[in-house]
């Protein structure tokens, strides 16, 4: 037993001083540390097998799949494509197919022949351009209406969800991450310095007690591991309120807040992920794409190969086969759509962009169905980052712990010696 009542009420205090603030600063490392350590590094960084990337980042294909997996099942596919009126989306282009099609009618009457534009009367000009936009406006909806039923049956969000959560899109998922969890992570953090203290205060008697400054390290140890495991814990549990010590009423920090979260969640993905941009690259990608490009060509050459044959003898020329080909390429080409790609740019059509947001309404989705998960699928979202390396970073708080036990002993042994 140690002799602690010889030492002077000085380095009593001392020791009652250092050990609890040293304890919260082991509680906020530890928690600190293992926060960052869920982020970063984005790249490896090590000699062979010895190093460390976020575990956002190293998990990212295997996470990524899962909130691909999630969105199949909150978000069906038949069910947003379904969302889309074609007519509704080619009106939301008319501004700039307006456009397009004032540039395009010269060039189409230049691949009938060359100087025709220039020869025709400008009433001409005029029933050219109107024939053009009239016949490119049927033709969009005709496309449209034919291809939605095969996005509905075959079109897969789940590759592009993945790509772009994971590899070099891993950085992303993290941001995701961290912003949906930065109140719980705060919170996390805070507490531990608040455990830390109190584990400093037992810590503070242990030594008075006993006097072996090897506790301090074996304790500082303890409290890391143990800190970090709460602090995971306490994010997610329990699901629903519970009252402890009939004094005070808890629940998961996560699952307190699943409302709000359901609603960031649905933004950020609507926003970064599951964007018009994002599935129009996608349909291009995919096995939709190869249809759809001869569906465009067909309908096409379908519609101007009808007006070839009534204005072919009016500008005296042979609606040939070879013609109507030239002329398809070249409105298809000012149309901003080629084989590899049949999609327009949506660059050049934001109000397009704008009407799909507003139509497809992806954001507003998935923040209804996730907040209308029970609380133990709404826990999936997030808590397979923290299990794949729960174990890592709770020995990583014993180990920061124990450092930083090592030097309360030094500390202590030096204010207040045998």
């Amino acid at each position: 037993m140690a002799s602690w009542a010889k030492l002077s009420p000085m380095k009593v205090a001392a020791v009652l001083v250092i050990l609890p603030i040293l304890g919260a600063v082991i509680g906020y490392t530890t928690k600190w540390v293992s926060v960052q350590l869920i982020f970063k590094p984005a790249r490896f960084i090590g000699i062979g097998p010895v190093g460390w990337q976020g575990v956002v980042q190293r998990r990212s294909p295997k996470f990524a799949a899962g909130v691909a997996d999630m969105l199949a099942e909150v978000m069906p596919v038949g069910e947003i494509v379904g969302r889309v009126d074609v007519e509704g989306l080619v009106d939301a282009m008319t501004d700039r197919l307006a456009e397009v099609i004032d540039e395009l009618a010269p060039k189409v009457l230049e691949a009938v022949r060359p100087g025709l534009w220039e020869e025709a009367a400008p009433e001409a000009r005029g029933m050219i351009t109107t024939m053009i936009a009239t016949e490119a406006r049927a033709a969009l909806v005709e496309i449209g209406e034919e291809t939605l039923p095969r996005l509905r049956d075959d079109f897969d969000m789940r590759p592009m969800v993945i790509e772009m959560l994971s590899g070099e899109n891993a950085d992303r998922l993290a941001r995701i991450v961290r912003s949906l969890a930065s109140r719980e992570l705060r919170t996390v953090i805070r507490y531990g310095a608040v455990v830390g203290f109190f584990v400093g205060i037992v810590e503070a008697a242990v030594y008075l007690i006993f006097e072996r400054w090897w506790l301090l390290p074996l304790i500082g140890s303890i409290d890391g591991a143990v800190n970090n495991y709460m602090g995971i814990q306490m994010i997610f549990r329990p699901l629903e309120p519970r009252r402890y010590f009939g004094l005070f009423r808890y629940q998961g920090l996560f699952p307190a807040r699943q409302v709000e979260i359901a609603r960031d969640y649905g933004a950020m993905m609507a926003a970064e992920v599951l964007t018009p941009h994002a599935i129009a690259e996608q349909i291009v990608h995919s096995p939709v794409h190869a249809d759809l490009s001869r569906s465009v060509g067909e309908v096409l050459e379908g519609r101007l190969g009808a007006q070839l044959g009534m204005l072919g003898p009016m500008f005296g020329v042979e609606p040939t086969p070879e013609l109507r080909a030239r002329v398809v390429k070249t409105v298809m080409d000012g149309l901003g759509i080629t084989v590899e790609a049949v999609v327009p740019d949506l660059d050049d059509y934001p109000t397009a962009v704008a009407y799909l947001e507003r139509r497809l309404e992806i954001g507003k989705t998935i923040e209804d169905r996730l907040a209308a998960m029970t609380k133990t699928e709404f826990e999936t979202i997030l808590r397979g980052i923290f299990e794949e390396d729960e174990k890592t970073l709770i020995a990583v708080g014993a180990v920061i712990g124990a450092g930083i036990g090592v030097l309360q002993a030094v500390i202590v042994l030096a204010v207040a010696p045998h």
